[in-house]
């Protein structure tokens, strides 16, 4: 099994982290995800206190393994931010923005905290914060991401942020392009193991069973992913794949 300095940090087996995307995403995804070894991730974007205190409280039911809750600290819900550091997950993520403080309040709370990044710049600066995890989000992420590929990010992080654990996010679907993953990350830096390996899926989540997602929805993006080969999709590029309806379907369901 493969482990690498991430597994014993976030007290998990695989170093496979599911990516927190809003609306996407559920406790049950994130509880399947951490039950099976990896980190499963709670998103907080546009989304109520409600559904968030909800998402939170079930996870913990769910699984005794830790799981992350995210948050986007330009459009940070206080009240969901205060509710996170009571529930003391064990890994508290950010995302699209410089924390700040946020990560001081986070490892108060007995949070390991992890930055998402798009740059070498915002890495470093996510470092000197006192982030634990970095992940670094190429280009081919959907939704919100940089314009620098992930083969090209990602080493560039590993070499800046050494010795801090490295996560690889965006477009790595397959066993074969987490190889190539690691490939680059050692091809940076031969001397450091940290990074390697360590992967955050979106997308791939999104057709699980567990995902709060209409089943309409993800079924578009999978045939239209294989008949035009769709790469970088935000939320609002894949509800423009819905057929009029679809959404009156999804509500009907209880799905987004």
């Amino acid at each position: 099994m493969l482990t690498t300095p991430l597994c014993p940090l976030f007290g998990i087996e695989v170093p496979i982290i599911l990516a927190p995307m809003g609306t996407c995403t559920s406790a049950e995804l994130a509880a399947a995800v951490s039950n099976a070894g990896g980190l499963g991730g709670i998103g907080t974007l546009f989304r109520s206190f409600a559904a968030i205190k909800r998402d939170i409280d079930m996870a913990a039911r769910l699984t005794q393994r830790p799981f992350a809750i995210n948050h986007i600290p330009q459009t940070l819900d206080a009240e969901a931010f205060r509710y996170t550091l009571q529930a003391r997950p064990a890994v508290i993520s950010f995302t699209l923005a410089d924390p700040g403080d946020l990560i001081r309040q986070a490892h108060d709370a007995g949070a390991r905290v992890m930055v998402q990044v798009t740059t070498v710049d915002q890495a470093l600066q996510a470092a000197e914060r006192g982030a634990d995890a970095i992940s670094a989000q190429g280009s081919e992420s959907g939704g919100y991401c940089g314009e620098v590929s992930t083969m090209t990010l990602v080493p560039q992080v590993v070499d800046a942020v050494s010795p801090i654990p490295v996560v690889a996010s965006g477009a790595i679907f397959d066993g074969r392009l987490a190889l190539e993953v690691a490939w680059a990350a050692e091809e940076a830096d031969p001397y450091i193991g940290v990074g390697l390996g360590n992967l955050e899926r979106g997308r791939g989540g999104v057709v699980g069973d567990e995902a709060d997602v209409n089943p309409r929805r993800f079924g578009k993006l999978v045939e239209r992913a294989v008949a035009e080969g769709v790469g970088q999709r935000s939320a609002g590029d894949l509800d423009a794949l819905l057929e009029p309806g679809d959404a009156e379907v999804a509500i009907g369901q209880g799905r987004r």
